[in-house]
């Protein structure tokens, strides 16, 4: 995976503006970039390698979660690998099949080591699948509502559903659903009227602060604290007239391609992704072709825009922000590149490194 190139928009201070919810409201503006390098934006990084061998050869990162352990999604081989802090292998879910304890599909993972357990999420059969930390299934439970690809987490001990807007049913209308752990509906929120053909979906529509949970429903601008009772609006992100066309995106699509390459005309932003540490708030996005990412901090308002269409070799700075811990924002990366970028000797150049990054 390279790094997503980095260019500088300017570090100025905005006083976030309110609206009728008293939010606070960041004005992200990316149309003039000057270049910037990697250690004027970053206070301190460190890196885990993976631990490397024949059965634990990763395919594509999708997701990763770390709470006392590294648990991470390889979504090409459709499997979780749970590591020690340390980058050592602990253990691997691989049990496709059609049986108990078995999954057609996984499309989602959660992980509580402190109660001993990954949970995983098969659309395909409608159900969650628990195993313990070495792998070995406990248990499952079949899902009351049809999930789609449907991502999940959990909260308060309650699992929750990010739908978006893929059902037509009319029951089923709502981006977020709330579980019990016993699998009874407890909670619908954010209801939508319109359905669309295609989604341009986040890479991260739940992502967490301490122990709270925030939520970004797709094609909107406000961040929402989210549990199992309730969704609050948190603040909101300013784009301007380049704010989502929802004409555009819940139109009728007649042929999928065609959308696509439409796309890369299109005035308004695609794919916002938004996560958050206790000192930042990290932004990345789509405009034209060009990948975009912009960093708030909390305590002064200062915002910083970037994008990666500097020069050819600018897009090996900055790759894919996936998660959060402590105050760092956690990005898979290559050996290759690790080596390339930071000058660090690797052990093995067949699985990526964690790179864990605190911003200035």
């Amino acid at each position: 995976m390279a790094f997503m190139g980095l260019v500088f928009t300017g570090c100025v201070y905005h006083a976030p503006k309110t609206n009728s919810y008293n939010l606070p409201e960041y004005q992200i503006d990316f149309h003039e970039a000057d270049e910037m390098k990697f250690d004027e934006l970053v206070d301190t990084f460190f890196c885990i390698p993976l631990e490397t061998h024949s059965s634990n050869l990763l395919g594509r990162i999708a997701k990763i979660q770390v709470d006392s352990v590294i648990s991470v999604l390889d979504e090409m081989n459709q499997t979780v690998h749970l590591y020690l802090m340390d980058g050592s292998l602990s253990a691997v879910i691989d049990k496709k099949g059609m049986g108990p304890g078995e999954y057609v599909q996984l499309s989602d993972f959660f992980t509580s080591p402190k109660d001993g357990y990954v949970e995983i999420l098969d659309p395909m059969q409608k159900k969650i699948i628990r195993y313990d930390m070495c792998g070995r299934f406990i248990k499952e439970m079949h899902l009351p509502f049809p999930v789609g690809v449907s991502k999940f987490t959990k909260i308060n001990g309650y699992y929750v559903f990010d739908q978006q807007t893929r059902r037509n049913e009319d029951e089923w209308k709502y981006s977020v659903v709330v579980l019990s752990e016993e699998g009874r509906i407890v909670n619908k929120l954010f209801p939508y009227t319109q359905y669309a053909d295609i989604l341009l979906s986040s890479r991260n529509s739940f992502y967490r602060v301490d122990n709270e949970l925030f939520y970004t429903p797709i094609y909107c601008d406000t961040v929402f604290l989210l549990n199992e009772k309730a969704a609050v609006p948190q603040f909101v992100m300013d784009f301007s007239d380049k704010w989502v066309d929802h004409s555009f995106v819940y139109g009728a699509v007649k042929d999928p391609m065609s959308f696509i390459n439409k796309l890369r005309d299109c005035d308004f932003i695609t794919f916002l992704n938004v996560m958050e540490t206790r000192s930042m708030i990290w932004l990345d996005f789509m405009y034209k072709g060009i990948k975009y990412c912009s960093l708030i901090n909390r305590s002064n308002m200062q915002i910083s825009t970037y994008s990666n269409s500097a020069s050819d070799d600018c897009r090996d700075l900055f790759g894919e922000v996936l998660t959060t811990w402590n105050d760092f924002f956690i990005i898979p990366e290559s050996a290759e590149r690790i080596s390339q970028k930071f000058g660090l000797e690797v052990e093995s150049e067949d699985n990526p490194y964690i790179l864990f990054v605190k911003f200035k």
